[in-house]
């Protein structure tokens, strides 16, 4: 019988997408193409199911209905489907998966039964309900057999205690082809002249889209030309418009609201921006290298190692749209380095951040658990 992966996730709200549902669709669909069976189990927003079923991928999705009926349906369902490998990636996804290895740290998992892997997606400690949540989820985690980082400095925090159980994988995206010249323009129904800076994200405050449009303002002041795209959707969306008309932006600042072909999108835009208070590899600056968009990110997380500590990107200090405007400010204004810097980040991404690097790293933490390696 081949490997069973069955995968927990709990997505954004409805309307919304972040990249930890994504990764899970990439990952699911490449574990598939190489033979492995997959199923996803995750409730609250049917689009994610309907995305998942589109690109071939079993979903098991209930409406909103809390953490206990999703830990019962997942009982029955690790019963009948008895994958061997538990994948949780989230807060919610891992308590539940915790909840039912439980019994298994009381000595009465049944041989055979699943190991429990869960990704850490980037834990955010912004507010004091946030660090509990932290708290809570570090403590659940505990009974994983193994655990996967997206940034090399949470690794190393977490190896002091869990030794080769910890594996620093960052994410990793399906390429896509571009689309074609204009079409970002013909999309947003505007002329395809000028600059275009762009932020691409789900709209929450650990992201910061807030500063992206305060450094608009000063990158408006030296480049006329200059159109911002806020690509995305969130909680802070309607604050978001207040704040561009209170900054004068006007109609210079473009809202698209959640879109399903931001790679093509992408292939419109001079500088991409990623101004985020903390990050793991987050998938819009991979996306953007990918596309050869030049990339200027706050060195947070797991963005140094991806950027190649500035090889590959310009990286700029956390919540200063002023570091954040200069440095897109220099790289408009001359088009051979942005050239530069957007190739050095193509080529990186196509050797280090691909959904199959991702997934060969991933496969081989699960052979590894399986030979007797994992949880101290």
């Amino acid at each position: 019988m081949s490997r069973r992966i069955l995968h927990l996730v709990r997505p954004q709200p409805l309307g919304e997408v972040g990249g930890a549902e994504m990764h899970v669709a990439d990952l699911a669909v490449e574990q598939q193409r190489r033979g492995l069976e997959v199923m996803v189990s995750h409730y609250g927003n049917e689009w994610f199911g309907d995305l998942l079923k589109a690109r071939g991928v079993t979903a098991v999705v209930i409406p909103e209905c809390g953490l206990h009926r999703w830990r019962a349906q997942l009982t029955t369902i690790v019963r009948e489907y008895r994958p061997s490998v538990l994948h949780s990636h989230g807060y919610k996804a891992d308590y539940v998966a915790a909840s039912l290895r439980l019994p298994a740290r009381l000595g009465v998992r049944r041989r055979g039964g699943p190991r429990f892997v869960a990704t850490l997606h980037g834990f955010v400690r912004t507010t004091p309900r946030l660090k509990a949540l932290t708290f809570l989820n570090e403590l659940s985690l505990r009974v994983a057999d193994g655990l996967i980082t997206v940034s090399a400095a949470e690794a190393q925090r977490i190896e002091a205690t869990r030794g080769d159980a910890v594996r620093y994988i960052p994410n990793g995206v399906a390429h896509h082809d571009p689309g074609p010249r204009g079409y970002l323009a013909e999309r947003l129904g505007r002329p395809d002249s000028g600059l275009r800076v762009a932020f691409v994200g789900r709209l929450s405050e650990e992201k910061r889209p807030d500063l992206f449009l305060r450094a608009a303002v000063a990158i408006a002041a030296v480049h006329d030309s200059a159109l911002f795209l806020v690509i995305g959707a969130g909680p802070m969306g309607p604050g978001l418009r207040q704040l561009a008309d209170r900054l004068g932006l006007g109609d210079r600042v473009i809202f698209t609201n959640l879109r399903d072909d931001v790679p093509q999108l992408l292939s419109g835009i001079d500088v991409l921006t990623c101004p985020s208070d903390t990050e793991g590899t987050p998938r819009a600056v991979i996306e953007a290298m990918l596309a050869g968009v030049a990339v200027v990110a706050t060195a947070v997380g797991g963005v140094p190692e991806l950027l190649d500590e500035g090889r590959a990107g310009r990286l700029v200090e956390p919540d200063s749209d002023a570091a954040l405007a200069a440095a897109v400010n220099e790289l408009l204004a001359d088009p051979d380095a942005r050239q530069e810097l957007a190739e050095r980040g193509r080529r990186r991404a196509n050797a280090e951040f691909g959904v199959g690097q991702m997934c060969d790293r991933v496969v081989s933490l699960y052979d590894h658990i399986d030979t007797g390696g994992g949880r101290k």
